[in-house]
């Protein structure tokens, strides 16, 4: 099994198990109600996703799944208008939260603007998981995918960041010496934002996102993402769990660092616990990428 479905699977992991404490801020209340998390839980009823079920996914993995649908029906061709269309259709019918990003998109097309919203949220990225798994252009398919719905300068800087990361795991790299290389590359603002998370990784987990936001905009989310992955590179589980332990908007870091880790570790380190008490997991890792 190559890298990149390994990706993919760790960003749908990743958001199943934040699932549960996605969007609690309150770092002492998801201690009270979970304990020390270990592994996927039920949200709780009076949350963002109280028409879920523990091993579910958050409204981020199901608009992955979405992708994935829209990319069979059109063998992989991608006109944005007509998936938004798409889109538009799916949210019809949808029953799950709809965040900020989805509501101006919804708003767009209600009004005949073809066009993604402003958001600068770090779930802009939801794309990459998927597009690296099904296409052969990833980094074209994965920037027009979230042009559609997150069409900020930021988001899209965030996006050409990941797949190059994830050229250079491809090409053998730890992912410390392939952030350190593409740093320098970067717009300002982005390698501001990697100085930023690299400057606290002898920190502890809850305090430093706490520290830089625990918010859903990729000014807050990206530099915890990246705090997270320099420093448990070589453990996907526990990257993981401190994730979600720090609250707040678990479920976008995770997919971002549960796609690199996944990629770099392989599907060897992917808790079969977790992948058990997915409900749609075994549907996901019987995928095939359409040039097999």
């Amino acid at each position: 099994m190559d890298k990149r479905k390994n990706a993919m699977l760790g960003a749908f992991i990743a958001d199943a198990l934040a699932l549960g404490p996605h969007w609690i801020y309150d770092t002492d209340k998801i201690y009270k109600v979970f304990g020390e998390i270990e592994g996927i839980v039920a949200p709780l009823k009076d949350t963002f996703h109280k028409t879920k079920k523990k091993g579910e996914f958050t409204h981020y993995g199901d608009q992955m799944l979405m992708l994935i649908e829209y990319n069979h029906k059109t063998s992989g061709a991608f006109n944005k208008e007509d998936f938004l269309k798409y889109y538009y259709g799916w949210i019809q019918s949808y029953d799950g939260y709809l965040d900020h990003a989805t509501k101006e998109t919804i708003s767009n097309i209600e009004n005949g603007i073809y066009e993604g919203s402003t958001s600068e949220e770090l779930a802009g990225i939801l794309s990459v998981p998927v597009m690296y798994f099904l296409s052969e252009n990833y980094k074209r398919d994965s920037l027009e995918r979230t042009k559609a719905t997150h069409n900020s300068a930021l988001v899209i800087n965030i996006v050409e960041f990941m797949i190059d990361l994830l050229n250079l795991i491809e090409e053998g790299y730890d992912i410390s010496d392939a952030i350190e290389k593409l740093e320098d590359q970067q717009p300002s603002i982005i390698a501001e934002l990697i100085k930023m998370g690299r400057s606290k990784i002898n920190e502890e987990p809850i305090k430093t996102i706490k520290e830089f936001g625990q918010m859903c905009s990729g000014k807050n989310a990206f530099p915890s993402s990246i705090y997270l992955l320099l420093k448990y590179e070589d453990d996907f589980k526990t990257a993981l769990l401190k994730n979600v332990q720090a609250g707040g908007d678990s479920a976008a870091r995770g997919i971002m660092i549960g796609t690199i880790l996944g990629a770099y570790h392989g599907i060897d380190v992917l808790p079969q616990e977790w992948m058990n008490d997915i409900q749609q997991f075994d549907e996901i890792l019987a995928m095939k990428n359409p040039d097999n």
